[in-house]
């Protein structure tokens, strides 16, 4: 069976493919970090053979994703391996309250927050969206996270982030991602940060720029680069230029390109400063032009 890691980008297409002796491995591991909507896909062939043991970690939004002829063609054993909520009605009824920002906070689980209407969230305020648990984040629609206010995102921790399906921020707006803590990004994976609209990294900080991990910068596309704001370009760091494709090294404006500072200097290979536009490397600041090798600043002055 493929490892986890593999199975977070799975298409629908490609997981209905998967043979019955395929499913028969599936480790916990393995399920819970499968998209929702990759569940949609799954078949009732596909549910005889899935592995008891499997099952304890569905989340509320895969299990719903599930067509009503898999879950009807669970055996005794499967559906007793189940989260307790997942069919229990009360569970998974709208709460109330959800007027209240405060109160509804206090009762949201990942098994009700279906039924909440989009509105509800537009109230939220640091304090209420703290209060979620990283289960409620993976079971949030886009139109639900479109309605929080960026105030909703000052402090939200790593592990609400990480938990945020890819067609959720695939709505995130410039000022909720500007609003989010630094060290929250750092969990993001890269089908989460592919699904990032460009337009999210207009008003991104320094700060925050800095605390992606390389892996995350490997997968940025031209666009997103494209987008950042010049002062937020400055906080690169060389592991961070050294793994940004150099497509979207291309796209840098003379502008973002004079906000490098010298401690990116290194992470620039010969290739990418040959690669650089008389316009970019004129915009290079001195400061940063000084931290280069001799064989770099060959390479920009070619």
């Amino acid at each position: 069976m493929l490892p986890a890691a593999a199975m977070i980008g799975f298409k629908p297409d490609q997981f209905a493919a998967l043979p019955a002796d395929a499913i028969s491995g599936m480790q916990q591991n393995q399920l819970k970090v499968i998209p929702a909507n990759v569940m949609k896909a799954f078949t009732a062939t596909q549910m005889d053979s899935m592995p008891v043991g499997a099952l304890a970690v569905m989340s509320p939004s895969q299990f719903k994703a599930l067509s009503p002829a898999v879950v009807a063609s669970m055996s005794p054993e499967q559906r007793s391996a189940l989260p307790k909520q997942a069919l229990n009605p009360a569970a998974n009824a709208a709460p109330a309250n959800t007027g209240d920002s405060a109160a509804l906070a206090g009762v949201l689980t990942g098994w009700n927050v279906d039924k909440v209407p989009a509105t509800a969230f537009a109230g939220f305020g640091s304090a209420d969206a703290a209060k979620l648990s990283p289960q409620v984040f993976s079971s949030l629609k886009p139109a639900q996270f479109q309605a929080m206010p960026p105030a909703a995102f000052t402090a939200i921790k790593p592990s609400q982030v990480g938990a945020l399906p890819a067609d959720v921020l695939a709505t995130l707006k410039p000022q909720q991602l500007a609003s989010m803590p630094a060290a929250a990004l750092g969990s993001l994976n890269t089908e989460q940060f592919a699904a990032m609209p460009a337009a999210a990294f207009g008003a991104v900080k320094p700060a925050q720029v800095g605390a992606m991990p390389a892996a995350l910068i490997s997968n940025m596309s031209p666009q997103q680069v494209g987008a950042l704001p010049a002062k937020a370009v400055g906080g690169l760091k060389a592991d961070q230029v050294e793994a940004l494709p150099a497509e979207s090294i291309a796209t840098l404006k003379p502008k973002q390109v004079a906000e490098l500072k010298p401690k990116a200097a290194a992470g620039f290979s010969i290739e990418k400063l040959a690669a650089m536009t008389p316009a970019q490397a004129a915009a290079l600041k001195p400061a940063f032009v000084n931290a280069l090798t001799p064989e770099q600043k060959a390479a920009l002055n070619n």
